[in-house]
């Protein structure tokens, strides 16, 4: 009869063990998979100009049209421009940590600005810098001035947070929390106060501000937006995406598409969705 018994048992625990391994496999591919070989694009202010990574690790600038790609630098990520046009952060390893550097936009000058910091993202009248850091127990979303002093925790309590990115008037910060399998877009007032959960029981993943206010982020491979409350929540352009980034401007918006080795995976697109075009080729 014990023979008997084992048999189930063993199927049972067989298939528990699939789907865990297929619940691992799910996490790994939506939030920790190697990013595409471009990535985390931005805009510089006036436009012109697309500040990303290549290969994960290599900073990289190129006209807004696809012409006159130039390498930055080798061994950051997450680049980031400043309001005025003359500086780009970045995030970089140093003692198996990444920090928050400052260079020039011609890749010359890189400063080291603060221990401990990923995702570095500018407020838009350039005198804070909100970014992500790690602790022993917790992934949180700080700010700090723009020369590296007064650094506070804004998001404690919110879950393992990243993806910090500022309001057009500066007063609030949108930033990804997960938890299990989920990811939920929260906001929290620029001093900390006010932490709000707007989307749950979804995928959602790499929420950016629109110049007017609506907040854009990406459910199941489409370009979402909703109001800056959570309410009204649509899609805007059905398609494959990751990784936001809106133009000063409103007129576009640069994002990646999912894959990896396949050249450059950087797009730009209308924001009413039309005129989608590969920006290098």
């Amino acid at each position: 009869m014990k023979g008997k018994r084992s048999g189930p048992i063993k199927k049972v625990l067989y298939g528990l063990g699939v789907l865990l391994g297929l619940a691992v496999i799910s996490f790994l591919a939506l939030f920790l998979w190697p990013f595409p070989d471009d990535n985390n694009p931005s805009w510089s202010p006036d436009g012109t100009r697309i500040v990303f990574n290549r290969h994960d690790s290599e900073i990289w600038v190129v006209n807004a049209d696809g012409t006159n790609q130039k390498k930055l630098f080798d061994g950051g990520q997450c680049p980031a421009w400043s309001p005025d046009g003359t500086k780009i952060a970045f995030g970089s390893a140093s003692n198996g940590k990444s920090d928050i550097w400052l260079m020039n936009t011609d890749g010359t000058g890189q400063t080291k600005l603060a221990s401990d910091g990923a995702n570095p993202v500018w407020s838009p009248d350039g005198s804070k810098i909100a970014f992500s850091r790690q602790s022993d127990s917790s992934f949180d979303i700080w700010a700090m001035n723009a020369n590296g002093t007064d650094d506070k925790n804004l998001s404690e309590g919110a879950g393992w947070a990243t993806s910090p990115k500022w309001s057009r008037d500066g007063t609030r910060i949108v930033f990804l929390s997960i938890s299990g399998s989920n990811g939920d877009i929260w906001v929290v007032k620029a001093d900390g106060s006010e932490k709000r959960r707007l989307t749950s029981d979804h995928t959602d993943n790499w929420p950016a501000w629109s110049p007017d206010g609506r907040i854009a982020f990406v459910r199941g491979g489409n370009i979402w937006t909703m109001n800056a409350d959570g309410s009204n929540q649509e899609v805007l352009i059905p398609l494959a995406a990751q990784s936001l980034a809106w133009s000063s401007d409103g007129s576009k918006i640069a994002f990646v598409t999912a894959g990896l080795g396949s050249g450059s995976n950087i797009w730009v697109v209308n924001s009413d969705g039309s005129n989608k075009t590969k920006l290098m080729k």
